[in-house]
């Protein structure tokens, strides 16, 4: 039985990959060992899965605290007049911004875009009527706020510069 021996293996399959490993039993499911599933749950899917089954479960509740939301900021714009409030906005984005600047950006474009929409839906009713609701153009706002910033930075420097001369 000598010829019967088994030969030696070839190179081919001796380099061949190995086989595929079988998948877990979970397949796409997130870890329950933290692997996976601290990826997947952030603090804003958290709270949006808390609004919904507040909805779902007391949608009474939720109906007058939207109603009291829109009354709170109704009265915002009647105690202060829209022009104030629209410029404590816009401030008080330009200060995150300032902040965090690539956020600010985002920002700003999301308000630019919500302020447009908002716009067209105004366009809807007779001049003159809703002329206090339209939302500033934060577009803009921002690139007068950098043109102020730079026109500041140069009268700086200009001046920084005088004074060295002279000294």
């Amino acid at each position: 039985m000598a010829g019967l021996a088994d030969p030696a293996p070839s190179a081919a399959t001796a380099t061949a990959s190995p086989k595929p490993r079988a998948k877990n039993l979970l397949g796409g499911i997130p870890r329950l060992d933290g692997g996976g599933l601290r990826q997947h749950v952030t603090g804003g899917r958290l709270v949006a899965a808390a609004l919904l089954l507040l909805v779902v479960l007391m949608p009474a509740l939720m109906f007058l605290l939207f109603v009291l939301f829109l009354t709170v900021i109704a009265g915002i714009f009647l105690a202060f007049g829209s022009d104030s409030v629209w410029e404590t906005v816009a401030r008080q984005t330009a200060r995150f911004a300032a902040r965090h600047p690539e956020q600010g950006k985002t920002l700003f474009r999301w308000l630019d875009s919500v302020a447009c929409r908002w716009d067209l839906a105004l366009d809807c009713f007779p001049d003159g009527t809703v002329d206090a609701l339209y939302m500033p153009d934060f577009a803009n706002f921002q690139s007068e706020r950098d043109a102020r910033k730079n026109a500041h930075d140069a009268a700086v420097t200009e001046r920084l510069a005088r004074l060295q001369s002279n000294g």
